[in-house]
């Protein structure tokens, strides 16, 4: 199951998406909250400083809370993969 949608080549790409998932720049969710959902899904840890961080990305606009979230679910989705092709190189289960 693909859980990220990128990588996205333009601002419009993204916007095409968010109106694809019936969001929009003015009802889209708090960019905050997506971005941290996508951290918390992944089980990140966030200290304060990262909040503060978070925050102040969410209040940026919907696009890009939406290509900083999805970098963090694509990030982790190619950590898996390589967890899993060095499993396989070792000769362990995966």
């Amino acid at each position: 199951m693909k859980i990220f949608h990128g990588p996205y080549e333009t601002e419009t790409a993204v916007i095409a998406e968010l109106r694809r998932r019936e969001q929009s720049r003015e009802s889209a969710p708090n960019g905050a909250f997506t971005i941290r959902a996508a951290c918390e899904a992944r089980g990140i840890e966030l200290g304060a400083y990262d909040e503060r961080i978070i925050t102040w990305l969410g209040g940026m606009s919907a696009q890009t809370s939406e290509v900083v979230a999805d970098l963090i679910r694509r990030a982790y989705a190619a950590g898996r993969r390589d967890e899993r092709a060095d499993t396989a190189l070792a000769g362990g289960e995966s």
